[in-house]
């Protein structure tokens, strides 16, 4: 599935998302339903993952409604950018030092999860192309 037409289909304007996320190709970046194996090691909290270029997504999620889907699609996107931006290490490691740091602070899992600065970023991105183009 071509992320472009993924978020036409959910009302997100592509164009908004060059303009959140600078010299991201969307036609260089694939969506895949998540092999089961991957769901099963995700668990229950996690509906999409980013791996590069390639966004795995669970089957229940890409067949929902389009416009549930989108915010998903643009969260996922800012983690592609991020890959790209960082590079393949760089990325792991800030991925995986966040999550580690928030667990040696006390935080559950979910928290430490949800504190990662990459997801924080991932998750203002989405908000901010949720506001109207106007608001911009």
């Amino acid at each position: 599935m071509n992320p472009a037409a993924a978020l036409t289909a959910s009302g997100i304007s592509p164009a908004r998302i060059s303009g959140a996320l600078p010299n991201l190709d969307l036609d260089q970046i694939t969506i895949r339903p998540a092999p089961i194996w991957m769901t099963r090691l995700w668990g229950n909290e996690i509906s999409a993952m980013t791996l590069r270029t390639a966004i795995y997504v669970r089957a229940e999620a890409l067949n929902a409604d389009p416009a549930g889907l989108g915010p998903l699609i643009v969260h996922e996107l800012v983690h592609v950018h991020q890959w790209l931006q960082s590079r393949t290490l760089r990325f792991l490691w800030r991925y995986v030092t966040g999550y580690v740091g928030g667990r040696l602070t006390g935080l559950s899992h979910l928290d430490a999860y949800r504190a990662i600065p990459l997801e924080v970023e991932a998750r203002q991105i989405v908000d901010q192309l949720r506001r109207p183009a106007e608001a911009d």
